[in-house]
């Protein structure tokens, strides 16, 4: 649970006419970048609750991950022991929350009944929380597998939402009613360069690999998207909120384009002989984000707005890997981001990063636990946590 107290803070940045380098590829990008989706509403019971921090004893289906929160003022520098914060007069109470589905991919949706999302679906009404962020979640569009255009591109989490959340799942649970945003992550688009250099470009995938043949030729498809991916839209996210709360849609910016070049001291891809693996006119146009990149604002009852920064970079194979050393630049970005670095544009052409003074939470699989599994120069604490901006005081975090 975090607190954001009513604050005068200005507006984001006006817009200037600053586009980002043009694109030279003739990869698979839908038209619609990205949608809010009102999920439509069932007659299914309303049960008012207090938000509390139930315990989750059946979290099998679903893993919550650490959200890291940022909050302004920071904690006194001098503060060793970290304490949960109260509430100051005329403070918001919500919850935030991150799951990550693994691969759910549309077929499961489309089937009548999954166990295992029913399952997921008791485990989020038990903790109920005001804003979820969903990553995993395949981004249907042109090109995915199940796709056949008879419902707009991105409607996996319009579709979990109303076969599984809003209905409840148990006795004493309650559904849960949520605004929707998605946008098209960068997994699995074709990029229409050749960005793993074995000397073709990869536009075409095998939906369902058997031979040996067909794995290294999804392997090839997959090296050359912008982002690694079986299919395009694999491994999307979805952020949900209470349809209490309003998304400021106007606000909302998105990196999915942004060139990973543009990054000041950025590691970017190298052969095994540390020499680069892009060329000059590749790394103009390769772009760093794999998920993708928001910035969603949410007004909250008390009039305050708090930036919802999202993002599921993409999962080290070992550490000092080009996989490892992209995980590592997608997490520093949030980092340059609230600390306004110049380099930073978005999908729109507008410069810059948070204004100062704004509220904001990091939050998503970011897929580098500092004490365990596989990561490059460990970016949580080298990075993140060496931004002032950025509060890890106080670091919640639920069992699973």
């Amino acid at each position: 649970d975090i607190f954001i107290e009513r604050h005068r803070n200005p507006l984001v940045a006006p817009k200037r006419d600053i586009r980002p380098k043009p694109e030279t590829c003739t990869g698979a990008d839908s038209p619609a970048r990205f949608a809010v989706l009102p999920a439509r509403i069932g007659s299914s019971r309303r049960v008012r609750q207090p938000y509390f921090f139930p315990r989750v004893s059946d979290m099998s289906a679903c893993k919550f991950i650490i959200c890291l929160l940022a909050f302004l003022p920071l904690v006194a520098a001098a503060q060793t022991t970290p304490t949960v914060p109260q509430p100051p007069p005329g403070a918001v109470k919500f919850r935030i929350a991150t799951v990550d589905l693994g691969d759910l991919r549309t077929q499961a949706l489309l089937e009548k009944d999954s166990p295992r999302l029913r399952e997921l679906a008791r485990a989020i009404q038990r903790i109920r929380p005001q804003v979820l962020l969903l990553s995993g979640l395949t981004f249907d569009m042109l090109g995915t597998p199940g796709f056949d255009g008879t419902e707009p591109a991105g409607s996996n989490a319009k579709r979990f939402v109303e076969k599984y959340l809003q209905i409840p799942q148990a006795p004493q649970l309650a559904g849960l009613r949520y605004r929707i945003f998605v946008d098209q992550p960068n997994r699995g688009v074709p990029s229409g360069l050749d960005l793993n250099q074995d000397g073709k470009v990869a536009t075409e995938f095998p939906l369902a690999p058997a031979t040996q043949e067909q794995k290294l030729a999804l392997a090839e498809y997959s090296a050359d998207c912008w982002a690694p991916g079986d299919f395009p839209g694999q491994g999307g996210m979805a952020l949900l909120v209470d349809e209490r709360l309003e998304i400021r849609a106007k606000e909302i910016r998105t990196f999915r384009k942004v060139p990973w070049s543009y990054m000041e001291a950025a590691f970017l891809p190298v052969r095994d002989d540390g020499t680069p693996l892009l060329s000059k006119e590749q790394m103009e146009v390769a772009r760093l984000s794999s998920a993708g990149h928001w910035c969603v604002p949410v007004a909250l009852p008390n009039k305050s707005v708090v930036h919802l920064l999202c993002s599921n970079p993409t999962r080290p194979e070992k550490s000092g890997s080009n996989a490892s050393r992209r995980n590592h630049d997608e997490i520093r970005f949030w980092a340059d981001f609230v600390d306004e670095a110049p380099w930073i544009v978005d999908d729109d052409g507008l410069e810059g990063g948070l204004r100062r003074g704004l509220t904001f939470v990091i939050l998503g699989n970011l897929n580098a636990d500092p004490t365990r599994g596989e990561k490059y120069r460990d970016p949580i604490n080298t990075v993140l946590a060496a931004t002032r901006k950025i509060n890890l005081g106080f670091v919640p975090a639920a069992p699973g």
